[in-house]
């Protein structure tokens, strides 16, 4: 445990000896800021080679109450920052140095893959997207700073769109650096054929329109947000976006096939179903 707990402040000020080195230690006030309230949960999210690392070594330094790291962020550019104040209480820039038992864990040192992150990375960009993208998320959240064009005084600033990738198969594809279907690992593999012979007023068909690579208009309202109560096709679709067999267009009502993995799962369970029907037929 004592290479993941408390790692000191010495990978930091490795950083700080460098000759290239940029001071970020200004992140530090943000994270004070948060600490002890409901939005203590912070994900920082960067390309490969943009300082998450030394971002990572800084946090560790700062909080570690065993690393005694006031006289090396003494001299960084959070000591100037100007104290804040939050709640009618002043945070200044040193209230939480060294008063953390600190974790640090390097997900990538645990996984075992034939491949490095980076030579499955440097795989076709665009076989990744079309194999496990296509949802969408959304919600009325202001535009990032620098783009307040994008939304006016009397209007409701844009929906920020993310682009939502099926995450357990984007894993095992960068750690086995082979593009193919994982969906059909999941618990609910089994039900999606059982959904799709309830053919409730037309499931067939508008599955079939959707694996050609339709989009349907669907009701929304009366889904009851389990897995037993169905009124009819739009219950059934509405639950398969909710199982990620289907990606939602909220400005449209519209749902859709989202990827080629998910097209493939379509395409399994339906010729298992057709197999069904030619057997009874025979025996008839």
């Amino acid at each position: 445990m004592g290479a993941y707990l408390n790692p000191g402040k010495r990978s930091y000020q490795m950083a700080v000896n460098s000759e290239i080195f940029v001071d970020k230690s200004e992140m530090i006030q943000y994270l004070n800021r948060v600490v002890n309230t409901q939005q203590r949960f912070v994900s920082v999210s960067r390309p490969r080679r943009f300082g998450k690392t030394m971002a990572a070594d800084m946090v560790c330094a700062y909080y570690d109450r065993k690393a005694d790291s006031k006289d090396l962020f003494a001299k960084r550019k959070l000591a100037g920052c100007v104290s804040h104040v939050a709640c009618e209480k002043e945070i200044p820039w040193d209230i939480y140095l060294g008063g953390f038992d600190v974790i640090r864990l390097v997900m990538t040192k645990f996984f075992k893959k034939k491949l490095s992150v980076a030579d499955a990375l440097a795989r076709d960009y665009q076989a990744v997207r079309d194999w496990y993208d296509g949802y969408e998320v959304s919600d009325i959240i202001p535009s990032d700073p620098g783009h307040e064009e994008s939304c006016s005084a009397d209007k409701t600033p844009d929906a920020v769109r993310y682009s939502l990738y099926s995450p357990l198969s984007v894993v095992d594809a960068m750690t086995t650096g082979v593009i193919k279907d994982y969906w059909n690992k999941t618990e609910t593999y089994e039900a999606l054929a059982e959904f799709i012979e309830m053919d409730y007023d037309g499931l067939k068909e508008a599955v079939a329109l959707l694996m050609d690579g339709a989009r349907i208009v669907i009701d929304t309202s009366t889904y009851q947000n389990d897995m037993t109560t169905f009124h009819g096709r739009d219950d059934v679709l509405s639950l398969l976006v909710h199982l990620g067999y289907l990606g939602f267009d909220d400005r449209r009502s519209e749902v859709f096939i989202p990827n080629r993995e998910i097209l493939d799962e379509f395409r399994t369970s339906t010729k298992t179903e057709f197999k069904h029907h030619k057997c009874i037929i025979e025996k008839v």
